[in-house]
Formats: C-alpha cells, sequence, structure tokens
C-alpha cells in the first residue's frame, strides 16, 4: 500500500489546485484487523483524480454523531451534500464552506470503515487562502452578531416545514403519495442543514473569536468554567421540552392513582397499557402523546436515521419520566440554578478584567465579545432542537413508514431493514416489487455490517496526519485533535486491539464539574439507555439533548468523544454531575458494573474494582 511516508512534505493536488499541508507527522492507511478499502478509483472524482491523494487526508472516527452503523441508506441521503455542487448546487457541506469562503476548508467528505463513518477536511488551494482570510473575517462578525435575528427568521420557515410533516396521517395516505411526502422530507433535510451551518458557523465563529479575543488580550489561555458557563442558555426549546416533562410529572404527583402506577414495579410498556384502562389513565395519556407530539422528535442518536425518536417509542420517555419522578425534578430550581451560574460567570468575568487591569478599549472589546456569548446561547440548543433533533428524527421515521409499507407487501422481513437498501433501490422496489429481491439484499446487507461493526477495531484516524490537519484546520478542535492526542493515538490502538494492558487511570478533559463515584455503565446502543440506574456513573461515546433525560439519576459522566463546551460539558455544568470528556478509550475499557471515580476538575477517571 502506497502513500506519503512520516517526515515528508505533503502536496495535495486536487481539481481546485495545489495545498501544501507541511510534513506528514503520522501515516496509517489502514492494516488487517482494521482495513480500509481504497479501492482502484478515488471514491470522490470530481475532488481527486487519484485515491493517492485521498490518502493523503486525515480521516477522524464521527463519533460524536454516528457512533453506529452508518447504513445504506443514510449514506446515500447523508453522501449527496458531497456531490459537485455544479450539478447539485447546495446540496452539500460546501455549501457552508463556500458561504463564508472559509480559510480552512473546501469540502467535507466522509468515508465508511468497519460500518463506521470517518470524515475529512479538504483544504482550500495555497493562492486562495489570504483572499478567504481576508472574506472570512470581513464578514464573520456581522454574522455573529445577527444571528439571533438570523434565526428567528428561518426558524419560523422551518417550524411550518415541520408541522407540515406532521400534519399527515401517515397510515392513510396512499403508498405514492407517501413517496412524494419522503420526497418533501428530503428536500426540507437539504434546506435545514443549510440553514444549520448557516447558523452553527455563526455561533462557532464568535465562541472561537472570544477565545482568540481572550488570549490575545488577556494573554492567557481562557478559563474553561467561566467560557463554558457564559454559553449557558436559560431559555430554548429544549428547556421548553424539560419544562413539558416536569408539567406531566407535577400531574404524577397529584393523583393517588397515577403516582401508585409510576412506582409500580412495571415495564414502561405496561405501565401505558394500564393508562388505557382508566378514565384518568386515558386522560393523562392523551397529555404525555401531546407533548410526545411537540417534543418527541428525539433520540439518543440523532444523527443516525434508523433509531427510533421518543414520539416512536414512548416507552423511552416513560422511563425517563418515571427517573423525573422519583427525583422530583423542579424544572423553575434547575432554570434558577443555570441563570444563577451564567450570571456568576458573567460577574467572575468582569472581575477578571478588572484583576488584568486592560486598558478601556481593551475592556469595552472583551465585554462586547463576552456578551455576544450570552446572546446566542439560546441560538445553538434551539437550532439543534428543529434541526438535528427534529429534522433527521421526522426522516428516519418517514423512511420506516415506507419499510412498514414494504413489510406488509412481503418485500422486507422488518420495517428497519429498509436502511440497508440503496436510495435508488428502494425506490425500484416501490414501484416494482420484481425489480430486485429487497428482501434477501437488505437482510445480507444487514448481516455483513453487523458483523464489520462487531470485528473491527474501534480507531480513531487513519490517513496522513499532516501539519496542516493537525495544527491549522479548524474542525479537528471540535473533536480534540492536537498533537498531544496524536501522540497517544498509537498506544490508544494497541489497548483497543489488546496489544496493551488497559490502563487503571484514564485521563480526558475536565469540565469544571466535581467528584464523583459509582458503579459504571456502558451505554453504547438505545437499548443499553434502560439499564442505567440511580447512582450509576453512565460511560459513552457522546451524549445528545435527548440524553437530558438521565441526568437527574447519574452520579458522572464520561465520553470517549468531546471537548469542555460540548453538550456532555455544559449539560453536567447545568446538573453539577462530575463529567469527564475526550476519555477516548473509556468505552472500550471499563466494563459495566465497575466502579470508577470521576473527576471533573483535572479530567481523570479512575478504574477502582
Amino acid at each position: 500500500m502506497s502513500g506519503v511516508r512520516e517526515g515528508e512534505e505533503v502536496v495535495l493536488e486536487t481539481v481546485f489546485g495545489t495545498s501544501h499541508m507541511g510534513k506528514a507527522l503520522k501515516v496509517f492507511l489502514g492494516d488487517e484487523k482494521f482495513q480500509v478499502d481504497w479501492g482502484d478509483k478515488p471514491l470522490y472524482p470530481w475532488i481527486f483524480r487519484s485515491v493517492e491523494e485521498e490518502k493523503k487526508l486525515f480521516w477522524w472516527r464521527s463519533d460524536a454523531h454516528y457512533p453506529l452503523i452508518y447504513t445504506p441508506l443514510h449514506e446515500d441521503i447523508h453522501v449527496v451534500w458531497d456531490q459537485p455542487y455544479l450539478t447539485n448546487p447546495g446540496r452539500t457541506s460546501v455549501w457552508f464552506f463556500d458561504r463564508y469562503w472559509y480559510p480552512t476548508g473546501i469540502v467535507w467528505p466522509v468515508r465508511r470503515v468497519g460500518a463506521r463513518l470517518y470524515e475529512a477536511i479538504v483544504p482550500p488551494p495555497d493562492g486562495e487562502v489570504k483572499l478567504r482570510e481576508k472574506f472570512y473575517n470581513a464578514v464573520i462578525s456581522v454574522y455573529a452578531d445577527k444571528a439571533v435575528e438570523i434565526w428567528e427568521r428561518l426558524r419560523e420557515k422551518s417550524k411550518g416545514n415541520l408541522e407540515y410533516l406532521d400534519s399527515i396521517d401517515y397510515d392513510k395516505i396512499p403508498f405514492n403519495e407517501l413517496l412524494v411526502v419522503f420526497q418533501d422530507a428530503l428536500d426540507f433535510y437539504d434546506e435545514h442543514f443549510k440553514s444549520h451551518w448557516y447558523v452553527n458557523i455563526a455561533y462557532y465563529a464568535m465562541l472561537f473569536g472570544f477565545i482568540a479575543k481572550w488570549k490575545e488580550i488577556l494573554k492567557e489561555e481562557p478559563d474553561p468554567v467561566i467560557s463554558a458557563d457564559l454559553s449557558i442558555s436559560v431559555k430554548d426549546a429544549n428547556w421548553d421540552r424539560l419544562k413539558g416533562i416536569w408539567k406531566l410529572k407535577e400531574e404524577i404527583k397529584k393523583s393517588r392513582a397515577l403516582s401508585e402506577l409510576i412506582k409500580a414495579p412495571i415495564t414502561p410498556i405496561e405501565f401505558l397499557e394500564k393508562l388505557k384502562k382508566t378514565d384518568e389513565g386515558k386522560e393523562f395519556l392523551k397529555h404525555v402523546n401531546e407533548f410526545l407530539k411537540a417534543y418527541g422528535w428525539t433520540s439518543p442518536y440523532v444523527h443516525q436515521l434508523q433509531v427510533e425518536s421518543w414520539y416512536e417509542k414512548p416507552e423511552y420517555f416513560i422511563e425517563e419520566l418515571k427517573y423525573y419522578y422519583v427525583t422530583d425534578f423542579d424544572w423553575n430550581k434547575a432554570n434558577a440554578d443555570s441563570t444563577r451560574r451564567r450570571d456568576e460567570a458573567v460577574k467572575a468575568f468582569n472581575k477578571l478584567l478588572e484583576k488584568k487591569g486592560v486598558t478601556g478599549a481593551e475592556k469595552e472589546e472583551m465585554l462586547k465579545w463576552m456578551e455576544r456569548c450570552v446572546k446566542l446561547a439560546p441560538v445553538n440548543p434551539d437550532h439543534h432542537f428543529y434541526y438535528d433533533q427534529g429534522t433527521q428524527t421526522r426522516v428516519g421515521f418517514i423512511i420506516r413508514k415506507i419499510g412498514k409499507r414494504l413489510a406488509e407487501m412481503g418485500l422486507l422481513e422488518d420495517p428497519g431493514d429498509v436502511f440497508y437498501l440503496r436510495y435508488d433501490e428502494l425506490r425500484s422496489v416501490c414501484v416494482d416489487p420484481k425489480a430486485l429481491d429487497s428482501k434477501k439484499l437488505a437482510r445480507e446487507r444487514r448481516k455483513k455490517l453487523e458483523e464489520e461493526y462487531a470485528k473491527t477495531p474501534y480507531l480513531f484516524w487513519f490517513g496522513t496526519a499532516t501539519e496542516w490537519a493537525i495544527d491549522k484546520e479548524t474542525w479537528r478542535a471540535y473533536w480534540g485533535w492536537d498533537r498531544d492526542r496524536l501522540r497517544r493515538a498509537e498506544e490508544l490502538r494497541e489497548i483497543i486491539e489488546g496489544k496493551r494492558a488497559a490502563p487503571r487511570i484514564i485521563k480526558g478533559k475536565g469540565t469544571g464539574t466535581p467528584v464523583g463515584e459509582g458503579p459504571a455503565r456502558v451505554v453504547i446502543s438505545p437499548r443499553d439507555m434502560g439499564k442505567v440506574k440511580y447512582g450509576d456513573v453512565v460511560i459513552a461515546i457522546m451524549t445528545s439533548p435527548a440524553w437530558a433525560a438521565i441526568f437527574p439519576r447519574i452520579k458522572g459522566l464520561v465520553t470517549d468523544s468531546g471537548s469542555p463546551v460540548a453538550h456532555p460539558a455544559i449539560v453536567s455544568r447545568i446538573w453539577n454531575v462530575p463529567c469527564v470528556v475526550g476519555a477516548e478509550v473509556a468505552t472500550q475499557v471499563i466494563k459495566d458494573g465497575q466502579k470508577v471515580r470521576v473527576n471533573g476538575m483535572d479530567g481523570t477517571v479512575q478504574i477502582l474494582e
């Protein structure tokens, strides 16, 4: 297998031009256990003229979004973003790079290895970089300043799209009409994720700008607790969802019968069935369904279309509602505590400015950036509610409805098998059942991908780690990549592959949370959520807003991925739960039931037994 060697200068040739990427720090193109199918032709011929150029990219594991199997149908829907933008204008992550004329990237390609998703960034040609930097710097502060009004405009349009999808009776409409609605949903998916990038880049530009100004003016690394707490949102759609859960919990508390029922040693499904047997239960079930219609469009893995939402699986929600009842969750207190933490961060930041003795102009500049943080805090969770959660789970829901029809016609064994067909295969069998043996094809693909997923080591990266990719490219920081992590990668790979003994102390990143300990519960898939009990320490690859429901019952959280400003860190600070992020091998090393100590201050996880 060819490729550049470590220490060599790497020059990338794309159809866009030449990019000098500095030296190759590390090269790993795959091995016998971790088999990368590079192929004879480039995966992206509209970017690269040869496979050798694709090997020069740094492909990192997309654990923050896609820790489960990356299905063929999802790949076709997802990769449509990465088609040539000349023939598919806008339907691509090229859109956001081009809109801002991003100086550290022109496209975001993806590859599947061992049934999991890996991603990379393609740099712009050398001759464009300076101009891109000037353009980006000229416009990005405008986006940051106007992000709130931008979001308010986009939100109303997006709400209308989702309300249209929610207005349809999917079990009654004709099959050909269902196919049209599916196409509508894909159009919304495309439109909403353009809006996602529009808002997301504005938010992160503000955040990165604030960090850069902190370093420049205050001559120090930003305080992780202050900077993160300034980004705490206290009014957004996810807080509205929590308020809805709190109201349902209060309704149960006021009823003796409902209180006895939710405390009974029965399964969530049995709980739902018993609600149907009394008038009071039916009324409460009506309120639950109303809540789920509005707020149930989320799942533990919202970026993976094959995972069912709370709306489809109300028993998932009932399991969470039970714990909110047991812990007597107080929405008002939780919101007040978050508001207090944000306000204390504002005061702490002002005190820091006084202590540093900055000039009047410097103070004014820093306060301007701080106010942007506070103002934009609700935008990030709000747009995640509508896009990362709401749009994606609805698309998955509609696909499952098509799968259900195909299963009823005998063309699939299970509605979920639809995700193992390719997009054009799905369209073919929908109009001509004899076009292919969809049942056999989906079954064999599922089996193959499940086997690959189980046997392929869950490695962090492959390709070529260049100086550009590790030191300059922007998005690698979101996944916590730097030279220190790259140095650790080989040792961690040996641990994952069983060539080196697992450590008793795992090092991650602190989140400014306290220290706690308890029995570990490793959560890798949706079915693992039910085994989490009060007092457990959850060990996960990453979390999403749907995981917020488990926070009242856990004594600690450890994630393989993430940074001090990622979802698990922010929510853990809200709930004062000990949390370590970026622990990298935690899910591979820690076993269910082991007692662990989580130090949210220094970022260590100690296996006590």
